[in-house]
């Protein structure tokens, strides 16, 4: 073969590699804004629940390439990854600590703790009004240089307002349980650049009947509040009879009412499909599907 020849392929090959490259650079540079308001607000909302009804971190997820797929909790670490409920009680209180915890050939970490408080010093909640508190800081670090944070300690929002936290409390009621966000604090950085910040709170308690455990759960009503804290805008969720199945920590039936504020206003809505960890989102006229990859 002409040495002239060889050089053209050679400069082919070294162009489809470097679009290549960029192109899996630029799938782990940013985050679609309304998927990862939705995929936070409902991750805030089941990792409250599975905590309470050990349910494991695993999850598949349907987009492999995904920047959260890559950098957080999958299927291989939920075997190391065991949930508070499971430690003992202590006078009302169980507590995790978080080291190292990983499986997938050290490629992702998770760091930190996290803590329950229950109202009733024997670690139940058999009587309405019993409660329990899920504070926490953890830290996951990914295998392309990403770190996600999450933390449940006080701060405020892009509006500046009052700083608020303090995790996730579930009430027992005559119908069921009161799911509250106090306050939870969510960022992911890779190699020094800040990709997603969010900070997520209940404005009215949601309200949640059948049971804890994710074949038995319904979550309707009250308001989940998503602020965007790069983009500057905020969300204000309804649920409207979401449910779970087994696969995962993602909903597969009912829908969710979004309204916007801020930078970005206007309404939209999701609604979860049979498909695991895909949902349907309508806005400004338009279809589009949302692919959902982690749980915490």
């Amino acid at each position: 073969m002409k040495l002239s020849k060889l050089i053209s392929i050679a400069v082919i090959f070294v162009i489809v590699q470097g679009c290549k490259n960029k192109s899996n650079d630029e799938d782990l540079s940013s985050v679609n804004e309304v998927e990862a308001v939705v995929e936070s607000g409902m991750t805030a909302v089941s990792g409250s629940l599975d905590e309470q009804s050990n349910s494991s971190f695993a999850f598949q997820s349907v987009k492999a390439n995904s920047i959260w797929s890559t950098l957080l909790i999958d299927k291989a670490q939920a075997a190391a990854c065991s949930r508070a409920y499971l430690q003992s009680c202590s006078n009302g209180v169980k507590e995790i600590q978080y080291s190292n915890c990983s499986t997938l050939n050290g490629v992702r970490q998770m760091e930190g703790y996290v803590k329950l408080a229950f109202s009733n010093s024997s670690c139940t909640m058999n009587s309405n009004g019993d409660s329990v508190t899920r504070t926490y800081s953890t830290e996951i670090s990914g295998p392309r240089g990403g770190v996600v944070s999450n933390s449940s300690d006080a701060a405020q929002d892009y509006r500046l307002g009052a700083a608020y936290g303090g995790g996730a409390k579930i009430t027992k009621t005559s119908s069921g349980y009161n799911l509250d966000i106090l306050g939870k604090h969510k960022r992911m950085d890779r190699n020094g650049r800040q990709l997603f910040n969010v900070s997520v709170r209940t404005l009215q308690s949601l309200e949640v009947s059948g049971g804890l455990s994710r074949a038995a759960r319904r979550v309707s009503n009250g308001q989940l509040e998503v602020n965007h804290n790069l983009a500057k805008f905020s969300t204000v969720i309804t649920a409207n009879n979401i449910q779970w199945g087994d696969c995962s920590c993602y909903p597969v039936s009912g829908s969710l009412s979004i309204a916007f504020s801020g930078t970005k206003t206007g309404s939209a809505t999701v609604t979860f499909t049979n498909e695991c960890g895909v949902a349907s989102l309508q806005e400004n006229g338009q279809t589009s599907k949302i692919e959902l990859s982690y749980c915490e």
